[in-house]
Formats: structure tokens, sequence, C-alpha cells
């Protein structure tokens, strides 16, 4: 789990609760009833899977499917919601018009701004462009290293020691990823949790990695990742 998501849990007062599912990583999954953490995945109609009252997040980070700088969107069928938000976001503020600005509750100070807009949709509108290419190299990827890969925002695979693989990979000029680190074990939920013993996550903190996956690889780039990745897998 990406640190984010259990620090954003803890300031909005709730209480943590870990669970050693690793299958979501590179996709949607549902990260509380009516929550969808849609961070990792922007495809058509997605919206199918939720309710009308139910949000879903999405994130404009640099290397997120639709990159917008930083910062995100939340999206919602029910109106009360999403007008709730804007004005959570806007130092809890209302505004009805130029001068009709009213103070309605505790808020922050969070909203993109225009820059980061534009950039968003800019991506957005070549998402499927972006997707297409993904799949291709995923495809690639899957047919040579003997995977079964799904996700269009990383490509995930085990090796005996990751830690070892990342650095061995880097000798050879390759940039790789770990996703994620166990959350569990990070000293500031440990001082606040209760004691978790997640196996399958402490597992994949140390044998799965990341290795390069976006639009802009060209074949020599490919066909480097792959046969160094079959080179190095047995580490």
């Amino acid at each position: 789990m990406p640190p984010v998501v259990p620090n954003a849990i803890l300031n909005s007062g709730n209480r943590l609760q870990f669970y050693d599912d690793i299958d979501w990583v590179g996709g949607m999954y549902k990260l509380h009833d009516g929550i969808w953490d849609s961070a990792q995945e922007v495809t058509r109609n997605q919206f199918k899977i939720a309710k009308d009252n139910d949000v879903m997040i999405f994130s404009f980070y640099p290397t997120k499917p639709i990159s917008g700088c930083d910062g995100g969107m939340i999206v919602s069928n029910n109106r009360y919601i999403i007008e709730n938000y804007r004005t959570m976001i806007n130092n809890g503020c209302t505004i009805g018009s130029s001068w009709g600005i009213e103070q309605k509750q505790v808020g922050y100070k969070m909203h993109g701004n225009s820059i980061q807009a534009l950039i968003a949709y800019s991506n957005f509108k070549t998402l499927d462009q972006k997707n297409k290419i993904l799949n291709e190299i995923r495809a690639e990827y899957n047919d040579k290293l003997n995977c079964t890969n799904t996700s269009l925002h990383l490509y995930r695979m085990r090796v005996d020691n990751n830690k070892e693989f990342l650095q061995k990979m880097k000798d050879h000029g390759i940039q790789c990823g770990i996703h994620y680190g166990a959350c569990h074990n990070s000293t500031v939920f440990r001082s606040r949790q209760k004691s978790h013993i997640l196996p399958k996550s402490e597992r994949e903190e140390k044998q799965t990695i990341s290795i390069p996956f976006h639009e802009k690889l060209t074949k020599k780039d490919i066909n480097k990742v792959i046969e160094n990745v079959k080179q190095l897998r047995k580490l």
C-alpha cells in the first residue's frame, strides 16, 4: 500500500486497519464502503462498478495514468457529497458570486490550479493512444517474461531478492522500482497500531519489482529490459 493511503486515513481521524491484500496493486480497489481508490487506473466506463452515492478518487501525480503535476480528483453522482468537498478544499467557503463568499465550515486550502488542470486535461485527451501503446508493451513483456499482468500502470514481477535485482538492473542502466513496502512495518504505524502478521505483504515487499513501463519506451528499450530481466531474474 502506498504510504499516502494509511496517512490520509489517520489524518481523517479514523482507525487504521491493515489487510493482507496484495492483488489491488496497479489497479482500482475498494478502500472502504462507498470509496473507490482509482489512483492507479483510468479506463472507460469504470464508473459502472460504483453506486451513485459512492466516491471514486483519481491521482494526477506525474507517474499516474493521467499526469497533472500533482493533486487529483474526486468524482461522484451525489451532488451533496461533491458540493461538500468543494467547500472543504476551498477553506470551508462557498462562493455564490464575486463577493458572495461565506464561511460554512472549517476547511482546507487544497484545490488544484489552472496549470495542473490544463496538463491533466491534455493528458486525458491522449489517454486512449497511451493505453494502446501500453497494451502492446505489456503483451510483449507477458510473452517474453512468462507473466500474465493486466495493469496499465505498473508492470510488477517476482524475483528472489528485489533489492539485489534493483541494483543489478541499475548497473545495466535500467531503473526499476519497488511497489510497495509493507506499511504496517513503518515506524509511524507500528507506534500507533497493534502488531500485525501479514505474510503476503511482507513477502511482496522483498520479492516484487516493477520494471520500466511507460509509453515512451522504444523497441530497443523494451528488448534491453527483457534481456536483462531474463539474465538476472534468478538472483
